[in-house]
């Protein structure tokens, strides 16, 4: 049981750029389990405040002055978006229809936001579909956050957000031919993040499943609760769409408050399947004959955990990770719902499974590379002493990939072969086709740009020993005329939440950083998913201090080796790396020279209470919970921050549409770390209006990308 005593208000009347620390502030003391903790910026929460507002850009134009000033700040963003221009064409977010179409997202020269084109096949002409500037709403242009294109190809639904609002995104259903169909859909419950929709079709086009918000969202603690699986018919109004499951009209299915139910039709099954998960932890799947669905009545078949599926016809194929941490995989034969041991755990990490019409293929992680299987099966005769006996054997038969990482894993049930997007720290992303033969070649499209893959950069892959002994996978990225003498610029990265694999990459605008002598880091710290559920587990919860210990053994390594010193590192991390980021610098400030937060949990008790909060209580812990209180307060970094600490210089960001990790959860770090820091550095944050948790403009990526690299290089002994 917890008591809120509020202590004073928030006063602030000055609006012009100063710093933080001359404001005073609303201040709390809250109660968990009889220890009090004190919030003493709890008045940055009230965002409705004309006043708190004005602080907000006061501190955002005291950052921006900070920046600007930045010794050759000028020429850097002038080069970087040079380099973010340098290709024609960028694509992303591939996905198939039945008729062998490509979908994806497109974005060239000067556009600032991805269009939606197709391809009706690998080689053909491509056709825009949707731009974003269909839908303007206030004078503001949409993002096209999802889609989900028909089985034929015909139609699809797109999910648009504006100002990278994503608790108020709309759905609407668009034909091939850009025709703009009536149907607007409120509240729902889009795509995770810029990627593959939740909605679903059904086989004959005339409607799809889809995942809904229980009403409209206000930033409070509740609403993500009770999500629905909801049927739409073209050309009716949503009110009469049809609940299907939700957690008051289906108490036998015990689903959680936070658990929504992500829909599935996958081609040529005859059954719709919901995956029932609360974003971060291990999801559910049941099942239910389509017929019965369509009729308004399902008939749910649960079909226990499984961190991914995909099915052909009645056989379900699931990939369980939680008695086997690298992940196995088990099948059903629908209507029955148990499952067999189809593929044991081995040493690789097993991380998504799709069908295609030539089999199952399947991603997984082995020494930091991605790798690709089919799963094949033949029939063998056995003489077994106990019924019932298999007579099937399965195995994976591997397909070697060229570049190291993928981004994009698509295929449809009913056409052969897989598509990927592959790339590499070195290697910007590339369109692979695989097909039945397990060739791999890469496709005509788009262009290949002048810096898609550098001669002149260097990547090594090595392990680092932490503080209790664990061996740590880095990967470090440098120009090769880097000489090791200690004067390198250095950022040092990891997200290491949720048990997410390292996906590298190269980033353009990176290439300025490491023109001008800088050194790149990548720590695959305990907490993501690099080495199995155990290593996601060995940085979750009560354990999160391994994940920014990691970090501080790596970054301990790079300087005893001459790649950096202190002075000149910048660690580094975004949303939930900034646990990471907070982590390091509150224990070891005398390890970097500065530290920068994009969008930074930052504030783990008060980020309970925000609208994101419950749902990632499997992840970090619920604050009602003692133990998992006492692991919340020891990896907030607004909480582990010190008065008269010589912290380094620090620069945070946040948009004040975040609904991820609202705009006040950075806030107060930033706030504390201001006031308390000894060290005379800067302390800044940036604050975008019209901006949510992701910024995909392409100006936003060029402004942010510049602030980033010139913070890093102005870091001087």
């Amino acid at each position: 049981m917890r008591c809120l005593v509020l202590i004073a208000a928030l006063s602030i009347t000055a609006v012009h750029a100063a710093p933080v620390a001359e404001f005073p502030t609303g201040s709390a003391v809250e109660t968990y389990h009889g220890i009090s903790v004190p919030d003493p910026y709890r008045g940055l929460e009230d965002l409705k405040d004309p006043k708190v507002l004005g602080w907000y850009r006061a501190q955002n134009q005291h950052a921006r002055q900070t920046l600007d000033a930045l010794p050759g700040k000028a020429a850097l963003q002038m080069r970087i978006g040079e380099l973010l221009r340098a290709k024609p064409v960028l694509t992303g977010y591939l996905q198939k229809d039945a008729t062998g179409g490509i979908w994806y997202f497109r974005r060239a020269g000067e556009e600032q936001n991805f269009s939606l084109y197709r391809r009706a096949s690998e080689t053909a002409a491509e056709q825009a579909v949707v731009r974003p500037q269909q839908f303007n709403r206030d004078g503001q242009q949409a993002q096209i956050m999802g889609y989900s294109p028909a089985h034929d190809g015909s139609k699809v639904v797109v999910t648009l957000a504006w100002d990278g609002d994503e608790l108020h995104e709309e759905q609407r259903v668009i034909l091939r031919d850009g025709t703009v169909l009536p149907d607007v859909l409120q509240q729902v419950q889009g795509s995770d993040a810029v990627a593959e929709d939740h909605s679903q079709w059904l086989p004959d086009g005339s409607g799809f499943f889809y995942a809904k918000l229980k009403g409209a969202p206000q930033g409070k603690p509740d609403d993500y609760e009770d999500g629905e699986l909801r049927l739409h018919r073209l050309g009716e109004p949503q009110s009469a769409d049809v609940l299907l499951m939700n957690r008051p009209s289906q108490p036998a299915l015990a689903l959680k408050p936070q658990e929504y139910p992500v829909p599935s039709l996958i081609a040529g099954s005859p059954y719709l399947f919901a995956w029932v998960q609360d974003g971060v932890g291990d999801a559910r799947l049941f099942a239910s004959d389509l017929k019965a669905a369509l009729a308004g009545k399902p008939e749910w078949i649960a079909l226990g955990e499984a961190a991914e599926y995909t099915a052909q016809g009645a056989a379900v194929t699931m990939l369980r990770k939680i008695k086997s941490p690298n992940g196995s995989l088990w099948q059903a034969t629908l209507p029955a719902p148990e499952s067999a041991q189809i593929v044991p755990e081995g040493k690789a990490v097993l991380t998504a499974l799709r069908a295609a019409k030539n089999g199952v293929y399947l991603t997984a992680l082995e020494a930091g590379r991605n790798t690709l299987a089919l799963l094949q099966s033949r029939r063998v005769s056995r003489q077994c002493i106990r019924a019932p006996c298999p007579q099937v054997d399965y195995r994976l038969a591997p397909i070697a990939l060229p570049l190291a990482s993928n981004s994009a894993f698509v295929t449809h049930p009913q056409q052969p072969g897989a598509l990927l997007r592959l790339r590499d720290w070195n290697h910007a992303s590339q369109n692979f086709a695989v097909d039945v033969q397990g060739q791999v070649k890469p496709l005509p499209w788009p262009a290949p740009g002048p810096y898609d893959a550098p001669a002149n950069l260097v990547v090594e892959r090595i392990e680092v020993t932490s503080a209790d002994g664990v061996q740590i996978p880095v990967a470090i990225v440098y120009d090769k005329t880097l000489k090791r003498d200690g004067h390198a610029p250095l950022l040092i990265e990891g997200y290491s939440a949720y048990g997410q694999p390292t996906n590298a990459y190269l980033s353009p605008a990176m290439l300025a950083f490491y023109e001008r002598g800088g050194v790149y880091a990548w720590v695959s710290a305990r907490g993501s998913g690099d080495q199995g559920r155990a290593w996601h587990l060995g940085g979750k919860g009560a354990l999160k201090p391994n994940t920014w210990r990691d970090v501080i053994a790596a970054t301990e390594w790079l300087h005893a080796h001459g790649y950096s010193s202190p002075a000149r590192t910048t660690v580094t991390g975004t949303s939930a790396g900034g646990i990471l980021m907070g982590g390091a610098i509150t224990e070891r400030p005398e390890l970097f020279g500065g530290a920068i937060g994009h969008v930074p949990a930052a504030d783990m008790l008060g980020f309970a209470r925000s609208s994101n909060g419950p749902p990632n209580f499997p992840e970090f812990g619920d604050p009602a919970q003692y133990d998992e209180f006492v692991g919340l307060l020891q990896m907030s970094p607004y909480h582990r921050v010190q008065p008269g600490v010589a912290y380094p210089a620090v620069l945070l960001t946040t948009g004040l549409n975040d609904k991820r990790v609202e705009s006040w959860i950075v806030a107060k770090l930033y706030a504390k770390l201001a006031a308390s820091t000894s060290s005379g550095q800067p302390v800044l944050m940036t604050v975008d209006e019209s901006d949510g948790h992701f910024g995909v403009s392409l100006d936003t990526q060029t402004a942010n990308s510049t602030d980033v690299i010139a913070f890093a290089l102005s870091r001087k002994p």
